[in-house]
């Protein structure tokens, strides 16, 4: 007997929003990306448990900026404040005569308007590569969905002469469900499935909840299957890992009207996934992330990845809308070690006084600094050498945020041009 591992999620940590297309015998995957530079992440696979970022659909900033992918303030429906940015959602690929299409929607923040939408499409006949494009016709409404709040993430399945639209609705959280409606022209009108909702967790004690955007597809041997994006959910309502792209099966019941979806476990039914294998690993350099329009030119990447070297900014991390200097990488283990050294700082005398309003506190605070130029180094000889500076309860790190976690390294100086030496740079 072999000893098998829990498959789901298939993209762990930051991997909403799925959507995907088998082309021969691989899977191709996309993610939303939001305010996350590159945009769109694709994955490959060739058995749906094993996965590998090979790129990005929006790898170069001159495809797009994101500059007005603001993060805002919002009251969802259930009165929880969320941290909405602005960025890409809700991607759609598909393949059709070599090419492959890759549909989505931009949501722009204009300063003191509400969020405007962007749609494009964008092509290429090398995934590896580059993708470029723009949409060819308007858009037009072709069904309302069910009365859900945000009827959102379309996609159009054709079968026995029949078009079947699949939407979400509920908003992405725990109301989140997945409905359908079928016609026999592309442009409606569409009726709706008499079982609405197909899939939802609400109202459930599953330990995956708030499943939505879903996204169907058939293997090789005709079965269907779907991804879509849920959230591990503890008994203390903590999901720290935030919303993940899960794997469950699907069948057409009805004499194929409607398509059925298993609910979405740890283990669905048809794959198996050794625990010795490899669950999801990268391109090197593909899987580094930064926040919207990010000064590439500040940053330098030595052995291969390994060492990174930001030059500061003075943008701190907590800005709604300039790129500071951060650079990082999806968190991808529930229970997983992070690690960096900072080998060398470099910079310029530093002497002040200053009286300044600390806003976290808040409380009026007095500083004097008095450092001369030098070189800095931390080392850890050996785990019994650590030292607890403090401990975040993952409680505190969960809400309804649109991203999910990303772990990295920041440099903020008041002055310009400081390098910071990183080594071993590691995520888990």
């Amino acid at each position: 007997m072999v000893d098998s591992a829990p498959i789901n999620p298939i993209i762990p940590g930051f991997a909403q929003d799925p959507s995907l297309v088998k082309v021969g015998s691989t899977y191709f995957l996309v993610n939303s990306a939001f305010h996350v530079f590159p945009g769109l992440p694709i994955y490959a696979s060739s058995d749906l448990v094993s996965w590998k970022q090979i790129g990005s659909a929006i790898p170069r900033q001159t495809q797009l900026t994101l500059s007005k992918s603001s993060t805002r303030f919002s009251t969802n429906p259930s009165g929880e404040i969320m941290l909405a940015t602005g960025g890409l959602f809700a991607p759609t690929i598909r393949y059709h005569k070599g090419t492959f299409y890759v549909v989505c929607t931009n949501i722009i923040h204009p300063e003191n308007s509400k969020g405007i939408q962007k749609d494009f499409i964008i092509s290429t006949q090398d995934i590896y590569s580059k993708f470029t494009g723009e949409k060819l016709s308007e858009e037009r409404k072709i069904w309302d969905g069910t009365g859900g709040i945000y009827p959102e993430g379309p996609h159009i399945y054709k079968k026995d002469g029949w078009y079947y639209l699949m939407i979400s609705e509920g908003c992405t959280h725990e109301n989140h469900m997945i409905t359908m409606a079928r016609g026999k022209d592309i442009r409606g009108p569409y009726d709706a499935c008499p079982r609405n909702p197909t899939l939802t967790a609400r109202g459930t004690d599953e330990h995956i909840q708030y499943t939505g955007h879903y996204d169907a597809f058939q293997d090789g041997k005709e079965g269907w299957w779907g991804v879509c994006l849920g959230v591990r959910k503890d008994e203390g309502d903590r999901f720290i890992m935030g919303r993940e792209t899960f794997l469950t099966s699907a069948k057409w019941k009805g004499g194929g009207e409607w398509l059925s979806f298993d609910s979405v476990t740890e283990n669905p039914k048809g794959v198996i996934r050794q625990v010795e294998s490899v669950a999801l690993e990268a391109v090197p350099m593909v899987d580094f992330l930064y926040i919207r329009d990010a000064d590439l030119s500040k940053y330098k990447f030595p052995e291969e990845g390994k060492a990174v070297i930001p030059t500061s900014s003075t943008t701190d991390l907590s800005h709604p809308e300039i790129s500071p200097t951060f650079v990082g990488k999806r968190q991808q283990e529930l229970n997983g070690r992070s690690t960096v050294t900072i080998r060398q700082a470099s910079g310029h005398e530093h002497r002040y006084v200053r009286i300044f309003c600390d806003t976290s506190s808040p409380a009026m605070v007095f500083e004097f600094t008095k450092q001369c130029k030098e070189d800095i180094e931390v080392e850890a000889a050996d785990s019994e050498d650590w030292v607890c500076l403090s401990s975040v309860g993952t409680l505190d790190m969960t809400g309804p945020d649109f991203v999910g976690l990303i772990i990295g390294i920041f440099v903020v100086a008041e002055a310009e041009e400081i390098e910071v030496d990183f080594g071993e740079f590691e995520i888990m």
